[in-house]
């Protein structure tokens, strides 16, 4: 079977983690996904991509109650991983 390909626009984040775990993804007769991943910077991580900067909005409301409680525990657990969260 012939790989899937997938283009993927941005590498910054959110990008770079989904070609990640597209490129884990195995079946039986090799990889399942061919992925190629397209970014206007020259450097990773791009200097005026949105996760480089500490300019960040963050959701802690959703609809489904599992994903607001996921959110706020995220929130609560950040400072911890260093200089990474800030209010």
């Amino acid at each position: 079977m012939e790989s899937l390909r997938v283009v993927i626009v941005g590498a910054g984040c959110f990008g770079v983690s989904t070609a990640v775990h597209l490129l884990q993804e195995n079946g039986p007769s090799g990889p399942i996904y061919a992925v190629t991943v397209i970014d206007s910077s020259d450097t990773i991580p791009a200097p005026d991509a949105a996760s480089t900067d500490l300019n960040k909005v963050v959701r802690s409301s959703y609809p489904d109650p599992f994903y607001t409680s996921f959110a706020q525990a995220a929130m609560r657990e950040w400072p911890s991983v260093g200089d990474a969260y800030h209010e």
